[in-house]
Parts: structure tokens; C-alpha cells; sequence
């Protein structure tokens, strides 16, 4: 009874991995894949600086994982955080927003930062060791904007559902293993936020 039931369990499992295998090589691409990306975010706020100060670039980092259908359509899910953009200035600072001018009463910091969770679908095809592919979806957006001067602070939050687009390219380095180097465009409400970022990923 004990070795019927280990010979029982060995075809099993040769026969799942057998399946697996097929089932790889008929599709022509691995099925899952887990990855993460360090980039550079643009976020396009609105805002025109006069003599305050403005920055509406930082460092983002994504992680995220795919289900490949074929080999040529596949869904992804991400998460990424965008970093944070900021406006200072001193009494009297100015700027402006969508041609509306504003100057500073006291000297002020604000700060805006956001994160993303999304699902995108990716269309893609494999030339050689190189793998072109564009995606596109929709994304639930989170928003924190601060302000903190000598007399007040203020705490605000925003979120909602947008598109997301983007366009990369994915080298094979060994095996599963693969570079990614892409551009992403997150839409926030009325701002914007361009994301170049490159990072690497494995493919199961």
C-alpha cells in the first residue's frame, strides 16, 4: 500500500510538472512575474513659480507582478510610491496656479506626496533577448499635501480613480531574469505625474 501510494504521488507530480512545461512552451512565455523599479518622478502640479520656490521632482520606487497569458498579452498589478513635490517661500513669495497669482504671508513650506495601486493590461513581443512591450489601465491614487509655517500647520488628503499609460522594454539577462527600463503616465485628478524608472524582474 505504501509504495502504491508513493508511485501514485511521483506520477502525480511528474505529471503536473510535465503539464506545467507544455503548458509553458505552448503559450510561449512564462506565466507569473514578480519585480521592482527605482525611478525618477516629474509631477506636474500646476503650479508656476514666481520667487517662491518649487520642486516637483523625486525618487519613486514601484513594486509589481504579472500574469503573462501569452505571448503576447498580459495583465499587471503595481504599487508605487511617487515621492513628494514642494512649494516654500518667505513673506512675499510669489506664484502662481492655472494664471491665478499668490504671494506668501509668512514663510511657509507645503508638500505634496502620493502612492498608486493599479491594474494595467500589457501588450508585448519577444525579439531575441529583448521584449518591447506598452501597457495601459487604471490606477486608485492617494494624495497627502501638508503645510507648516511658524503659525499654523494643516494636514489634507485626496484620492481617486484614473487612467495610467506606459511604454518600456525588458532585457534577458540569464534564465528568467530580466532588466526593465520604462516610462509610466499617471494621471491624478488635475495634476499629472511622469515616471522614468528602471529596475529588474523574474519571470517564473
Amino acid at each position: 500500500m505504501k509504495k502504491t501510494f508513493l508511485l501514485t504521488t511521483a506520477l502525480v507530480m511528474a505529471s503536473s510538472v510535465s503539464f506545467a512545461g507544455d503548458y509553458k512552451t505552448k503559450r510561449g512565455a512564462e506565466l507569473f512575474y514578480l519585480g521592482g523599479s527605482v525611478g525618477r518622478s516629474s509631477t506636474d502640479t500646476g503650479i508656476t513659480e514666481g520667487t517662491a520656490t518649487l520642486d516637483e521632482e523625486d525618487i519613486s520606487y514601484k513594486v509589481y507582478g504579472g500574469l503573462q497569458f501569452n505571448k503576447y498579452l498580459g495583465a499587471e498589478i503595481h504599487y508605487i510610491n511617487f515621492g513628494e513635490a514642494s512649494l516654500s517661500g518667505n513673506n512675499g513669495s510669489t506664484f502662481s496656479i492655472d494664471g491665478t497669482n499668490y504671494t506668501f504671508n509668512q514663510n511657509a513650506d507645503i508638500s505634496i506626496s502620493g502612492q498608486s495601486f493599479g491594474l494595467s493590461g500589457t501588450l508585448g513581443y519577444k525579439m531575441g533577448a529583448v521584449r518591447p512591450f506598452v501597457k495601459g489601465g487604471l490606477h486608485r491614487w492617494d494624495v497627502d499635501a501638508s503645510l507648516n509655517s511658524a503659525t499654523t500647520s494643516a494636514d489634507d488628503n485626496e484620492s481617486g480613480f484614473d487612467a495610467v499609460v506606459g511604454a518600456g522594454a525588458e532585457l534577458t539577462i540569464i534564465g528568467g531574469l530580466n532588466l526593465r527600463a520604462e516610462y509610466e503616465h499617471y494621471v491624478l485628478g488635475s495634476a499629472d505625474v511622469n515616471v522614468l524608472s528602471a529596475g529588474i524582474n523574474y519571470r517564473f
